[in-house]
């Protein structure tokens, strides 16, 4: 079909598009200059401001339309960008969206912020039991707006229980192109921990690595919620069964051994 002034909100309800499809394109041109701020808390003056990730579009979009079938929202976005910078030109488009599928290795920098996201929404401040210890999810202390802005891509759980050293365990949501599984490293952030493994534990090569490994998790095929949530169910309860829970010994051990050279009271 031939029409002018692409993407153009007056002109866009002419393309051969469903209502809702229409009004995405419309919100993501609306969005397409949005930016970050990050704020001083005292004064509430800005101080930085970059522009919104991709993913951070799609993300606010779906918020505002209440909308988050993030793969129909992919697709479209995609479509957008496509066409986006073409204006008062004559010419054929194809309307369809094939090829705008989503896709794992192609669409990171999409999709990271929509993982990053549905993380923090559903399981950052939570906590959960490894062996006799506490663990909490985090997202090291910073907000998700600048978690995507510095391009996290892992799970963070820290070791919270009283009266043991500070431990965290990274597990990355996105796997590894040689052998399509997904990395754990579990590292202490004590000095005397990492010390004291670096001479009882002969399975790493570094001092501050307790444990690490790769996850055999099954890959997303689609971003919507269900999906989400068995992909970050699975992956953390292998993390938690395969690796930290089979070397939740360097805890104990090195606890009892705290205890056991404590000075008498």
């Amino acid at each position: 079909m031939k029409f002018k002034k692409l993407l153009i909100e007056s002109v866009i309800d002419d393309l051969d598009l469903s209502k809702l499809d229409k009004g995405i394109l419309k919100f993501f041109n609306a969005i397409k200059d949005d930016k970050n701020y990050s704020t001083n808390q005292r004064r509430g003056a800005i101080t930085q401001s970059w522009d919104m990730s991709d993913g951070e579009k799609i993300i606010k979009v779906a918020k505002h339309l209440n909308y988050y079938d993030y793969d129909h929202l992919i697709k479209v976005y995609k479509f957008y960008q496509r066409y986006k910078d073409i204006l008062f030109v004559d010419l054929d488009i194809d309307s369809s969206m094939e090829g705008s599928e989503f896709n794992y290795d192609a669409d990171k920098d999409i999709i990271r912020p929509i993982l990053l996201t549905y993380y923090s929404d559903n399981y950052v401040n939570k906590r959960i039991n490894i062996g006799r210890f506490e663990w909490e999810f985090s997202l090291m202390g910073v907000s998700i707006e600048e978690a995507i802005f510095e391009e996290f891509q892992s799970i963070e759980l820290d070791s919270v229980s009283d009266n043991i050293p500070f431990t965290v365990a990274y597990v990355s949501f996105f796997p590894f192109k040689n052998n399509d599984m997904f990395g754990l490293d579990w590292i202490a952030q004590d000095d005397d921990l990492a010390q004291w493994n670096g001479k009882e534990n002969h399975d790493v090569d570094y001092e501050e690595i307790l444990a690490s490994g790769y996850l055999k998790v099954t890959p997303l095929k689609d971003l919507k919620e269900s999906s989400l949530k068995k992909f970050f169910d699975e992956l953390i309860e292998k993390a938690k069964t395969n690796i930290i829970e089979k070397n939740i010994w360097i805890l104990e051990e090195y606890m009892e051994w705290v205890e056991s050279n404590e000075p008498p009271q």
